[in-house]
């Protein structure tokens, strides 16, 4: 699990384990997850990797991950089973649909044929679909998907804004964490680097930055992944390698987000864009694509502006008046804050699972510290 998935799990699994519930996460990368442990989470290692990255490609993968998932529920008797994201869902259903209720959730928009193909599938096995932004519910209702048990629900449960029991760290205190310049404005993101988060297009607007303007830019790029190498030579082609930072996945992301005076969501697809949320709750202006949850979360001009997904030149235009405006960039920042604070919390999210459950697995059945509790199975 990574990114915006692994801090769903992560907090949904804390706050249910702190209802009284007895929660065993089901991974194949147990040394990944020691911090569920110590919040009274229980743990237990699979066989993995149990969904290859290829998806279906590998059946001999999936029939040793279904066959490790028998046995785990077998042993473990939960009273329902979660998997989280597409291929986590897929198995499970397959593995344990009629033995054991199993809830699935979709974190991102499928692509491609196949993928849609196998969400539609998903869903018309599962008990219980849950879906983690509006936008991504318009794209399940669209395509006809819903849970196909027997009084089976679909819910939208968002993931909810952390609360941090520390503020951000002021801008040039980040900056000093981060080895970025003390002088100079900063654009930036947080983001996996992979083709649909668009990072390629943020620093192709900032190329068109730099041709148009001599002043210092700083481009910081706090995230990792599969396109990375990429990335790093699209900047060196573009002539912008000696200003952009490549700060690798961070954490601490949240609290150091304030090192960035003008926070970028480029992404050519996404959910809702947790990210951006902290960035809009530590007073930062952001400029997203017109995609998505993104969509929905950012009122352009209100709190915040939006621009065509893959669009660098349009990216760059608002990027540069927003550079320029430093009035427009505080009043973004301060009507982002006040959207961010009626932003559902870790309390709101558990809630709406618990309540999920119990229609699924029965009232009493559900309702914490009932039974053993609920297995939820997540590839790491």
């Amino acid at each position: 699990a990574r990114g915006g998935l692994r801090a769903y799990l992560t907090t949904l699994a804390r706050g249910l384990a702190a209802t009284g519930m007895n929660v065993v996460l089901w991974t194949s990368a147990p040394g990944d997850w020691f911090q569920l442990r110590a919040a009274g989470t229980g743990v237990r290692p699979l066989p993995g990797p149990l969904v290859p990255a290829a998806g279906v490609t590998a059946p001999w993968r999936w029939l040793r991950g279904a066959g490790a998932l028998r046995v785990a529920a077998s042993q473990e008797a939960p009273l329902l089973v979660h998997a989280h994201g597409l291929r986590a869902s897929a198995l499970a259903v397959s593995a344990l649909g009629g033995r054991v209720p199993v809830v699935s959730t979709l974190h991102t928009e499928p692509a491609g044929w196949l993928a849609c193909r196998l969400a539609g599938w998903v869903a018309r096995r599962s008990d219980a679909l849950v879906l983690v932004s509006d936008a991504l519910a318009r794209w399940a209702q669209a395509r006809g998907l819903s849970a196909g048990g027997p009084g089976a629900a679909t819910r939208v449960l968002p993931p909810p804004l952390t609360r941090y029991p520390a503020p951000p760290l002021p801008a040039q205190a980040a900056r000093r964490v981060l080895g970025l310049p003390h002088l100079g404005p900063v654009v930036g993101t947080v983001a996996r680097l992979s083709p649909e988060k668009g990072v390629d297009v943020l620093l192709r607007a900032v190329a068109l930055l730099r041709r148009h303007d001599d002043q210092p830019l700083t481009c910081a790029v706090i995230g990792d992944g599969p396109q990375r190498d990429a990335l790093e030579r699209l900047a060196r082609q573009l002539g912008i390698a000696g200003c952009v930072r490549w700060l690798g996945e961070r954490p601490d992301a949240a609290r150091l987000v304030r090192a960035i005076d003008v926070y970028v969501q480029p992404s050519r697809r996404e959910a809702l864009g947790l990210a951006t949320l902290e960035a809009m709750a530590a007073a930062r202006p952001v400029v997203v694509s017109r995609t998505g949850g993104l969509e929905d979360l950012v009122r352009d001009g209100l709190d915040g502006r939006q621009v065509p997904p893959g669009d660098p030149v349009s990216l760059a235009r608002v990027l540069a008046e927003l550079l320029l405006d430093r009035r427009q960039r505080e009043r973004l920042a301060r009507a982002a804050v006040a959207r961010a604070r009626r932003w559902p919390d870790a309390r709101a999210l558990v809630q709406g699972h618990l309540r999920l459950y119990r229609e699924v697995a029965g009232e009493a059945r559900a309702l914490p510290g009932a039974g053993r509790g609920r297995g939820s199975r997540s590839r790491a």
